[in-house]
């Protein structure tokens, strides 16, 4: 469904894209707990999404919930959260 949605973006020129993982708070308290991905399904629909993004030239600036950013056209990407797990450059 996340591939879907990327190429639709893309395809009506939207210029990027974010998303973050909702959190059991405020409004989303009173809806159905089903609708959440645990963190497993999160990372495996990213996954998927960040082959295909890459696979297809990156058609959009993009970035997934603090877990992967990257610009249109490009191929050098950023992991957000690298720099708490020992990197010191700051991306």
């Amino acid at each position: 469904m996340a591939v879907n949605a990327m190429r639709l973006l893309a395809e009506i020129g939207v210029s990027g894209w974010k998303t973050n993982p909702v959190s059991r708070s405020g409004n989303w308290l009173g809806e159905n707990e089903s609708l959440d991905l645990t963190l497993e399904e999160l990372y495996d629909a990213y996954l998927e999404l960040i082959d295909t993004y890459l696979c297809e030239s990156s058609p959009l600036n993009i970035m997934l919930g603090g877990f992967f950013r990257c610009g249109k056209g490009k191929t050098d990407y950023h992991i957000p959260g690298k720099k708490h797990g020992g990197s010191t450059d700051g991306e």
